[in-house]
């Protein structure tokens, strides 16, 4: 679950380019005039005009074909330097994925506003083989508001004090909704499914086909020691899988496996070298993993949430208490493509939040906290699910 510095925080986050052509008559007609630049035919001599015999003869140089002849030269430079780059990154589906995306991905730093997938609801789509997902396109790389640090500025870790507080979802069905888009969409989708069945997926795949993807983007997030009343900076990032996040990721995947699921456990650690980088470098995982195992339906990208109190010292604590146990509340983000993203096929994976919530609510109905409908797609447009 997406960290929160600040509980309504935003997180923010194609163009076609087509060669162009301009061909110049090599006799242009007298009334032919180019908007916007003047005329530079000479005029009939007359008496009053003639230049002196010694004068250099004047070229009629045309603006308009200077300008054309500039603009060609900078479009072969252009050109020449995109060719240069697909080749230095080893890219070879210039062809096939078009100019229009190779700039956005390798010049325009605009990766995101790629689409890989769109809203299908129909089972056999995506069970067909040939209907497998567009990986060519270049991977997405979410704008961090990160400003967690591990330590100030004295050097000196600073103390933060920690709130229980229960933050549940409370309305009907659990589906509360914090919506950060423009967007409204039904807190009671249809019930069909976008992803086959279990048995579906296991009888064209083969049974050891794994089905559940889980990693960590920020995966050194790390928590404060149990029955703690205040943690530290030091405390947030951590690469010991004992003490960060990886260890509840280990505890989903164990229970998803022990259930007949067949799940992959990522255990890198996308954001320990850079963390601005951490969702480019999950981004191209994920699409190694789609591209090995095409049975991949979920992708589940576990965080440990923040949640700053108002008063900047201290930090909530969302739980409940389960059967007696104290438990951490959870939290669905569902990414959109209102931040500018391709992310078109938003709507399946808000449609399938909503399912679980609803299904989850009805069994604990403390555990949930309300869906976080968020502007960008945090690589959730390579799955339905």
């Amino acid at each position: 679950m997406e960290e929160e510095k600040n509980i309504a925080a935003v997180s923010e986050e194609t163009a076609i380019i087509s060669p162009l052509t301009t061909e110049t008559p090599e006799n242009p007609p007298d009334t032919e005039q180019i908007p916007g630049v003047e005329s530079e035919q000479t005029e009939p001599k007359t008496a009053g005009n003639d230049m002196p015999d010694n004068a250099p003869a004047e070229q009629p140089v045309s603006t308009f074909h200077y300008i054309v002849k500039t603009g060609m030269f900078l479009l072969g430079l252009f050109a020449a330097i995109l060719y240069a780059i697909c080749a230095i990154d080893g890219t070879s589906e210039l062809l096939e994925t078009g100019l229009g995306k190779i700039a956005l991905g390798e010049i325009y730093g605009g990766a995101d506003n790629i689409s890989v997938i769109t809203s299908t609801p129909n089972r056999e789509s995506a069970l067909s083989p040939e209907k497998a997902l567009d990986l060519s396109s270049t991977p997405a790389n979410e704008h961090e508001n990160e400003t967690e640090k591990t330590e100030d500025n004295s050097g000196q870790s600073s103390r933060i004090g920690i709130i229980t507080a229960d933050i549940s979802a409370k309305a009907e069905n659990g589906l509360d909704i914090i919506n950060e888009t423009p967007y409204t969409p039904s807190l009671f989708p249809d019930s069909e499914r976008v992803i086959p069945s279990l048995a579906e997926l296991y009888a064209v795949y083969g049974e050891d086909a794994p089905v559940v993807l889980i990693l960590h983007t920020h995966t050194t997030e790390s928590y404060a020691e149990n029955g703690a009343s205040y943690t530290t900076d030091e405390q947030y990032r951590s690469r010991n899988p004992k003490k960060n996040i990886l260890s509840v990721g280990q505890a989903l995947t164990d229970t998803l496996t022990a259930r007949g699921i067949n799940t992959i456990f990522c255990r890198d650690l996308f954001d320990a070298e850079d963390f601005t980088m951490a969702y480019y470098n999950a981004a191209l995982k994920i699409r190694e993993y789609l591209a090995e195992y095409p049975s991949i339906s979920y992708i589940f990208d576990l965080h440990r949430d923040s949640i700053p109190y108002s008063d900047g010292k201290q930090t909530i604590r969302p739980t409940t208490v389960i059967n007696g146990k104290e438990c951490a509340q959870a939290m669905f983000v569902v990414g959109t493509d209102h931040g500018g993203s391709g992310h078109t096929g938003w709507t399946d994976n808000f449609n399938l939040a909503c399912r679980i919530q609803s299904s989850v609510f009805a069994e604990y109905d403390s555990l949930m906290r309300p869906i976080n409908l968020r502007s960008a797609s945090f690589n959730e447009q390579y799955t339905r699910g």
